[in-house]
């Protein structure tokens, strides 16, 4: 596992006289960390502790976070480092945990699954931001398949022809069905979740998940898959990249805080709610979001044959100008980016320019009239969310995405009537105060439970079966067990469970009534 894969040294931009640190008291672990970030390019120093450094800054630090020291030791590096920790062992939590404790952290490995080829990637695009593609992760010759997705029937073929590469090469059984669910997952978020208008506002937002199903976005979402050999064994890899880059570091870590917390982690119901993300997290072998804000997003999961639990998760996010240009001197590969302005000039050939014209003007009796650079007026920011997350928000009868949503359109000073509506909840519309132009204001609405709806508990053994409503039309929103959802109260209701290569589990008609959470469920029997 600690084999270094040399292809890394010569693939992609010099990083050479980057400073990278790797710390670690355990000499071994501190050994594979430095190789690996050599193999990367970069000049490396191996330090046992932090009290060892100097007050030179490095780019990059590579730490094994062995003590609470070292924990403390994080916060307190200058705001342009990159860090990536390695824990002992891996769990989601603390993962979860450390990036949200620090926006420094770029990503989490974990050293007893530490594979120095993927970390000698990571540190390249950490470096140079080149984050997309397969080909900077997976070894070279790797054949990388590639596909176009801009609608539901796109993306069903897509799925399809995944499994048809997982089955081809004889991946472990266990694996399809969380392969095709995780991939569905990536999908869905990128066709209908990630694009955004030009003012930020959700282009779905507002419109139900069985009606997305006949639309087709502008944008295309590009996959990659490819199945790479790694030492005597297998592991597909995904990429799935939209043309927005509207992902956000807080709302991922967000989201996954509130499913490792919450009573009931795993209600993947609400489309768009982004729980299932929670689904990749905890099937796939390595996770990964590369954001250029406003220019694209990336996900990307590994899938070992050895079914091993999560032992990377990377979130790297690439900064742009108000032009939309990158701040840092190279652009991502695979985007498509605004031409980069001149060069500012020096404020001794301004001033000179500036002379220039105003004595040319002089002179021939003219005005040179100099006008301050245009700027967009101030706009007011109402934030709007609602107790549970997910409602759908009406503003002035205009469907306005669902919470939690920041909206900036509209007149500052002014009263707009909100309505929330969410299924198995009473609808709730309130007056809401618009603030002064640049300030923000933020109202969160409680709703009550409605008695026109019960709740249901799907059940499945083995877990991660997709509940299908028999009374509904195919759409959009997946739902997995386990799960709960609301259902109408006092109507026959028939479910169906299904998982691949599984029997479908026909769960006998009921018809719910009271408060109580009903459960439903069973076993589903593997094919032959």
């Amino acid at each position: 596992m600690l084999g270094v894969r040399e292809w890394h040294r010569s693939s992609g931009p010099d990083v050479r006289g980057r400073r990278i640190i790797a710390i670690s008291s355990d000499d071994a672990l501190g050994s594979a960390l430095a190789e690996a970030a050599r193999t990367a390019g970069g000049d490396v120093e191996l330090h046992r502790s932090f009290a060892a450094l100097g007050a030179l800054p490095a780019a990059i630090y590579l730490v094994h976070l062995a003590d609470a020291a070292t924990r403390d030791a994080i916060g307190q590096l200058g705001d342009d480092s990159r860090v990536v920790v390695v824990l002992p062992r891996s769990s989601l939590a603390p993962v979860v945990e450390l990036m949200q404790a620090s926006t420094r952290v770029a990503a989490v490995l974990v050293a007893e699954e530490l594979d120095p080829g993927r970390l000698a990637a990571l540190v390249r695009q950490l470096v140079t931001g080149e984050l997309f593609g397969l080909a900077r992760i997976v070894a070279p010759g790797t054949p990388i398949e590639r596909r176009q997705v801009r609608d539901y029937e796109e993306r069903s073929q897509c799925i399809a022809e995944v499994a048809a590469l997982v089955e081809r090469e004889k991946l472990p059984r266990n694996l399809h069905a969380t392969i095709e669910q995780c991939l569905d997952e990536m999908l869905v978020n990128a066709l209908y979740d990630a694009p955004v208008d030009d003012r930020g506002a959700r282009i779905f937002g507002g419109i139900a998940p069985r009606a997305r199903v006949a639309m087709r976005i502008e944008q295309t979402v590009e996959v990659e898959y490819a199945i790479e050999t790694v030492g005597t064994g297998k592991r597909l890899a995904l990429a799935v990249r939209d043309a927005y880059g509207s992902l956000d570091r807080g709302t991922v870590l967000r989201v996954l805080h509130k499913c490792l917390h919450a009573e009931h982690k795993v209600d993947r119901h609400a489309a768009g709610a982004g729980v299932g993300l929670y689904l990749v997290m905890t099937s796939a072998s390595t996770v990964g979001f590369h954001v250029v804000p406003g220019i694209a997003t990336e996900a990307t999961c590994t899938f070992d044959v050895s079914g091993a639990t999560l032992a990377q998760f990377e979130f790297l996010a690439e900064p742009t100008d108000v032009t939309g240009t990158l701040v840092t001197a190279r652009k991502p590969a695979g985007s498509v980016q605004p031409i980069a302005p001149a060069p500012p000039r020096s404020k001794r050939t301004a001033l000179v320019l500036l002379l220039f014209a105003i004595a040319m003007g002089l002179g021939i009796g003219g005005l040179v009239l100099l006008r301050r650079p245009h700027r967009p007026p101030a706009r007011a920011t109402v934030e709007l969310d609602s107790d549970p997350a997910g409602a759908q928000v009406i503003v002035d009868g205009k469907p306005a995405g669902g919470t939690p949503v920041a909206l900036t359109t509209l007149r500052p000073g002014s009263t707009a009537t909100v309505t929330f509506e969410q299924r198995g909840y009473v609808s709730a519309t309130a007056q809401v105060r618009v603030p002064a132009a640049g300030e923000r204001a933020r109202h969160v609405e409680k709703l009550a439970l409605s008695d026109k709806f019960v709740r249901v508990r799907f059940v499945s053994t083995p877990p991660g079966a997709r509940v299908i409503d028999q009374n509904q039309p195919p759409s959009v929103s997946r739902t997995y067990t386990p799960a709960e959802i609301f259902v109408e109260a006092g109507k026959p209701q028939r479910f169906t469970l299904t998982m691949p290569k599984h029997a479908p589990l026909v769960i006998e008609p009921f018809t719910p009534t009271g408060r109580d959470v009903i459960e439903k469920g069973g076993e589903l029997k593997p094919l032959p």
